[in-house]
């Protein structure tokens, strides 16, 4: 299947296109994300109409809130997103996506998809697919990799 990648270096500036108030979203924030198609027998959304739609429904998520935006929130922030676009489509969604905010990377995996992060990276919090870890120097890679198998989020060795 088709894999598209998508790169968001700022997302202030993409949230200030949408018209969107980012001003409490801490500094830097940017997204990397995969979109592909589910593994059989799951009917899948598109990648490039998940590509499409992604980003402007999370920054729509991130600028409703103005206070802070603990670990958990940011993971729910993601997974909405992509639980909206799976809704509006009634399929299933592919995609492995990773946000830094400030000092941290929130990372989810949904629908075939997972991320690795390497050996001995300190998680601040986990879920059943989402994971988010600090950024401290150096700093950790994170790899997206789909996979024929359930979507899972979980430190592994790359």
């Amino acid at each position: 299947g088709r894999v598209l990648h998508v790169v968001i270096p700022d997302l202030h500036l993409a949230a200030k296109a949408l018209k969107a108030d980012f001003g409490h979203l801490d500094r830097p924030a940017a997204m990397v994300a995969l979109f592909g198609t589910c593994p059989p027998p799951a009917a899948g959304v598109p990648a490039d109409v998940v590509a499409r739609a992604f980003h402007e429904r999370l920054i729509r998520r991130l600028s409703r809130y103005r206070g802070d935006w603990p670990d958990e929130a940011v993971g729910s922030a993601v997974s909405g997103a992509l639980e909206e676009i799976a809704a509006a489509e009634g399929k299933c969604i592919s995609a492995a996506v990773a946000l830094v905010v400030g000092d941290r990377v929130v990372a989810h995996a949904a629908g075939g998809c997972r991320f690795c992060v390497p050996e001995g990276t300190e998680v601040r919090h986990q879920e059943p697919s989402t994971i988010c870890f600090g950024l401290t120097p150096p700093t950790p890679a994170l790899s997206l990799v789909l996979l024929s198998a359930a979507g899972e989020a979980r430190p592994c060795l790359d």
